[in-house]
């Protein structure tokens, strides 16, 4: 765990502005690593790098191992020869919003093409031994998505009944009969980690650390639920007795209803938590630091009968995260873990943060409601804790004062700093009040660097339309945004 003051960006991989409808491993991802060390930056956080869901989001994956094939790029594999530069060329389009559907669409020739040519440029031996390093995830995934194309995309619980209760006969015909597919859904896996270990390599060069994100829940949909169903709470069918979710809060007056079925812990323990730590270890190798989602959830979660459809009627329910941790600890006594603890915070969550040294999150755009006592303002940050001026669940600074903000948390915050705030100066002024913070490490959006406004947003949760599309502009101000930086961290002694 680093102990000395440092800063970063918070900018997903999805939100870079390459040229194939999605921000993916390319060129741009190269140039952010090299515009951060420029910047004297340490830390890009990104967001979870598994595939996504539906409607985008990285936390409705169908996987919790697997890599997002759409992250692949297209650019990197024409200069690594698994495509030619005419197919990539063709394949380009102008930088907008994620179009998730078109970056699927453009990606599934030029992937049939690496994965043919992958064997051409000698690489079978490499991912034969990809495939038997990571088989414990793989293979379910592997079998997973293809019998899911075969069921016209169906959730599993409407499989045919051999392959929903995976009757080991019919999985092994399958495993036979589908052999090319699962081979393929491989390749691909394999060619995600060759190029983000490409990008790793880089960032470490630089002195750029990678910080990731774990979603607590898989989802119902998912090989993890698939293959394990007996560490989740299902009924004779599969389908889940009760959901996870949040109670009303901040964000949503009817609280938030994830659907993702809950864990079993008692099996959980039962197995020495081995599903758990196959997930850690797997993000480990991802990523160099792992922010724990919703870690509240390792001490009670907010369990929703699955028949409700809203998240008012639920309950809290003990869960052993003290075992969890201990566990984790153990086994990955290095590992360097951040707790999301925003929302409803007590001090049985506090006191499992001190059992494993985890540091948590100071959100500035809360900071301005309540007391002199709240947690989020500065004068009340852990020297230990990371803290941003606002999340990917939050809207810009400038969006929040604008469109989101009470006049109370305004008059706040000009009280806070002395001095009357306006549009055009909020952002500046809380990237400023987040640097000179005591808390070690601060995370700055790169909308809040740009002072863009509520067009920008990440992600509105409780919502599940319009989210997880914004991209970094192609001309950004990156020069002028690095000055910009370097000058902050000269000033309060975050230099990398």
């Amino acid at each position: 765990m680093s102990s000395h003051r440092e800063s970063g960006i918070l900018l997903p991989v999805a939100s870079l502005p390459s040229c194939h409808e999605i921000g993916d491993f390319g060129p741009a991802a190269a140039g952010f690593i090299d515009f951060l060390r420029n910047a004297r930056q340490r830390i890009w956080q990104i967001l979870p790098l598994n595939p996504v869901g539906p409607d985008g989001s990285p936390y409705f994956a169908p996987s919790s191992f697997a890599g997002n094939q759409l992250l692949i790029s297209p650019a990197t594999m024409a200069e690594d020869g698994f495509i030619t530069q005419a197919q990539c060329q063709a394949s380009s389009s102008p930088v907008g919003l994620v179009d998730y559907a078109k970056a699927a669409d453009l990606r599934e020739p030029l992937l049939d093409s690496a994965v043919g040519q992958a064997t051409v440029l000698g690489y079978r031996e490499e991912i034969d031994a990809f495939i038997q390093q990571n088989s414990e995830w793989l293979s379910d995934y592997a079998l997973f998505t293809v019998l899911k194309a075969c069921h016209q995309n169906a959730p599993w619980t409407a499989w045919d009944r051999p392959f929903r209760l995976r009757d080991s006969r019919a999985i092994r015909d399958a495993e036979k009969r589908y052999a090319d597919h699962i081979h393929r859904v491989s390749v691909i896996q394999w060619l995600f980690m060759k190029q983000w270990n490409q990008l790793r390599s880089r960032s470490a060069a630089s002195g750029i650390e990678i910080l990731g994100d774990l979603p607590i829940y898989p989802v119902h949909d998912s090989a993890d639920v698939w293959a394990h169903p007996h560490l989740f709470e299902l009924d004779g069918d599969g389908h889940p007795t009760a959901v996870a979710g949040v109670p009303p809060d901040y964000f949503s007056t009817t609280g938030q209803r994830w659907g993702n079925p809950l864990y079993r812990w008692d099996q959980h323990e039962e197995e020495g938590f081995r599903w758990w730590l196959s997930r850690i270890e797997r993000a480990l190798t991802l990523y160099d630091r792992l922010r724990i989602d919703h870690f509240r959830g390792l001490v009670a979660y907010w369990a929703i009968p699955s028949e409700e459809e809203t998240a008012i009627q639920g309950r809290w329910v003990s869960a052993p995260g003290g075992r969890l941790i201990d566990a984790i600890r153990q086994t990955f006594p290095g590992a360097d873990l951040i707790a999301e603890d925003l929302g409803v915070i007590d001090e049985p969550v506090r006191a499992l943060m001190q059992r494993g040294d985890i540091p948590g999150m100071r959100v500035l755009l809360f900071a301005f409601s309540g007391g002199a006592d709240n947690p989020h303002l500065p004068h009340n940050h852990p020297r230990s804790a990371y803290v941003y001026t606002g999340t990917h669940d939050n809207p810009p600074v400038r969006g929040w004062y604008l469109d989101d903000s009470t006049r109370q948390e305004c008059s706040c915050l000009n009280r806070y700093l002395g001095r009357e705030i306006t549009s055009d100066s909020v952002s500046d002024a809380l990237v400023r009040i987040a640097y000179s913070s005591v808390a070690r490490h601060a995370i700055i959006p790169i909308q809040d660097l740009l002072g863009l406004g509520s067009g920008a947003r990440i992600n509105r949760p409780g919502t599940t339309a319009g989210n997880w599309r914004w991209r970094l502009a192609a001309d950004w101000p990156k020069d002028e945004i690095a000055a910009t930086l370097r000058y902050h961290s000269e000033t309060f002694g975050r230099i990398s």
